[in-house]
């Protein structure tokens, strides 16, 4: 039976660097912020394959400076091929991560993206040719989402409902270990149409003016 339970490590050269690590199969790679630990959706993944999740603490510095430690960690792990999914401040970084020349990498999933600060030139977005989900809550409030989501156009999309800010940790995302991918929202039971067209709007919004102003 695969283990499931994480067990905390630490990486690089002066080994600050802390990651958890569960599951046994093909690797999915986490960046979380500092504040945040593997939750119930990393669990849930970790039946399936292995799973290594890294924090964004203040000693990895610039959203750049932690890709750099995360890929340069992952590679001293033995890891060729992984996918990439980060929360949060950690967006960023896995941005950063998915354009190293040398990362090997499918897919990119940003849940609840926060601030684009940190990240690499606007430009640089169109650059990315892997398949990038963004998920975002219904209860989260911020326009993070809706701005990564103008800079990745060809980006699938996908609302939690009931989710916030720390979606990795909410019971709706939780219960699910797939989804469909494209423009849409999923729920438990019939969707929300009020809550989907609002931020429908203000997504198409963004794209415009980001559009407009380049």
């Amino acid at each position: 039976m695969t283990e499931t339970t994480f067990a905390q490590r630490w990486a690089g050269e002066s080994q600050r660097l802390p990651y958890w690590e569960a599951g046994a199969g093909e690797t999915i790679v986490a960046i979380l912020d500092g504040q945040r630990l593997p939750t119930r959706a990393h669990t849930l993944l970790a039946e399936r394959r292995r799973v290594i999740v890294f924090a964004m603490t203040a000693d990895a510095g610039s959203p750049q400076g932690a890709a750099r430690q995360v890929g340069a960690a992952v590679a001293a792990l033995g890891i060729e091929r992984f996918d990439l999914i980060s929360e949060g401040a950690g967006a960023a970084a896995a941005v950063w991560l998915a354009l190293a020349p040398k990362a090997d990498i499918g897919s990119v999933v940003l849940a609840a993206p926060d601030s684009v600060l940190g990240g690499p030139p606007d430009e640089a977005f169109r650059e990315i040719k892997r398949p990038v989900l963004v998920l975002c809550g219904t209860n989260d409030k911020s326009d993070a989402g809706d701005l990564w989501r103008a800079l990745l156009p060809g980006c699938h999309f996908m609302f939690v409902y009931d989710a916030g800010p720390a979606i990795g940790a909410s019971a709706s995302l939780a219960r699910r270990r797939g989804g469909t991918r494209g423009n849409s929202v999923h729920s438990r039971g019939v969707p929300r149409a009020g809550a989907r067209s609002s931020r429908m709007r203000k997504s198409t919004a963004l794209a415009g003016e980001r559009a407009s102003g380049s």
